[in-house]
């Protein structure tokens, strides 16, 4: 064993993945001795819809989602998401809290009518947000919208959240509107 205090590692989550175990699991069992993680190409390719209006976030988000495997389409406010939703289909959606022209709260009802009204499979929907956790454990359950964090967001904790809705089975394998 090596002394842990001198020699720290870098976890490559892509072959981690790939060997079907999970990452948390190296985490909790050996704190503090990956300080280091590396995430590249995966070959999941699920699609993602950003929903985001602050370009620098736009690209950060964007940037970190495709490294992750992720195929990643923009929108840029809540009638481009309704358009992008009826016309392609995702596997996830991320939603800002603040978009200009609607709420993100609103925007995931109205993406649930829109699931019910085109009897389509249900996608999981993450909000983003500055606002307290407090409020939006509130706000996104009466819009059923199945995850959330505030803003920023750790990478870390974004891979882990996507990790586990896709593990367990909230997101369909195939998206179809």
């Amino acid at each position: 064993e090596t002394e842990k205090d001198l020699v720290k590692y870098e976890l490559d989550l892509y072959w981690v993945k790939k060997a079907n175990k999970e990452a948390s699991t190296y985490f909790k069992n050996h704190k503090g001795r990956f300080p280091l993680w590396h995430v590249k190409d995966m070959d999941n390719k699920k699609k993602i819809l950003l929903v985001e209006d602050q370009l620098i976030i736009q690209r950060v988000h964007s940037i970190f989602l495709r490294k992750m495997g992720y195929q990643v389409d923009v929108a840029v406010n809540g009638k481009q998401t309704l358009e992008l939703c009826v016309c392609n289909p995702y596997h996830l959606v991320i939603l800002d809290a603040g978009l200009p022209d609607m709420k993100g709260v609103e925007l995931g009802k109205r993406i649930r009518m829109l699931e019910k009204k085109n009897k389509s499979i249900r996608k999981p929907i993450v909000l983003l947000s500055a606002y307290p956790i407090n409020s939006l454990k509130k706000w996104c359950q009466e819009a059923e919208i199945d995850n959330f964090s505030t803003k920023p967001i750790p990478y870390k904790e974004l891979y882990f959240m996507l990790e586990n809705i896709f593990k367990k089975g909230l997101a369909s394998k195939e998206a179809i509107n």
